[in-house]
């Protein structure tokens, strides 16, 4: 099973989360996971993956312009071709201030991963723990001077999201193979 963990970084913060996320998704037996910034991502390589974990830093209370141009251009002509239907897929968010925005930036990654009919799956954290770090919809990360890098709660919570899409993108791998050996088209309406 291939996932694909995409991601634009300004200034590293994303890139450090999405490794961690990535450490995650490779804690899952089969999976072939690759990393890499939106720039290097192509229509083929988003076709191949059966997970795809997308994460930005906030700009404005949403996504980077690059991570736009990258969901509109390329992930949008393999939407067209519906080419992401049945994909497991996560999101996450980075930010350089408390209330910068990370909750919305996930919901418009994953509101794009709904509206391609994937399957999304944030990580799994125990209630209190959700709690505690507002982690529900994906991996975040708020960067400040007292706090310049993950601490091991955001790490955990980074490998629970790679690890949960991982595994969810196996078990809909699997039942997409099953139902094209029985002649069944997978996804069908």
């Amino acid at each position: 099973m291939r996932m694909l963990i995409a991601y634009h970084s300004e200034h590293g913060h994303t890139e450090e989360l999405a490794q961690e996320i990535a450490a995650g998704a490779r804690e899952v037996r089969g999976a072939d996971v690759r990393l890499a910034a939106i720039e290097q991502v192509t229509a083929d390589d988003l076709r191949s993956a059966d997970g795809l974990i997308l994460g930005s830093p906030v700009y404005g209370g949403t996504v980077s312009h690059q991570m736009k141009k990258f969901m509109d251009t390329t992930l949008g002509e393999v939407w067209m071709g519906g080419g992401l239907a049945g994909k497991a897929g996560g999101a996450f968010a980075t930010s350089g201030g408390e209330h910068g925005g990370v909750e919305t930036t996930l919901e418009t990654i994953l509101r794009v991963m709904l509206g391609s009919s994937m399957v999304v799956t944030g990580p799994y954290i125990p209630q209190a723990e959700i709690m505690e770090t507002g982690a529900a919809y994906g991996a975040t990360f708020v960067a400040n001077q007292d706090h310049p890098h993950l601490s091991e709660a955001d790490r955990k919570i980074a490998r629970s999201l790679g690890r949960r899409v991982a595994e969810v993108a196996g078990a809909l791998a699997q039942s997409s193979a099953a139902e094209t050996r029985e002649g069944k088209m997978p996804y069908a309406a």
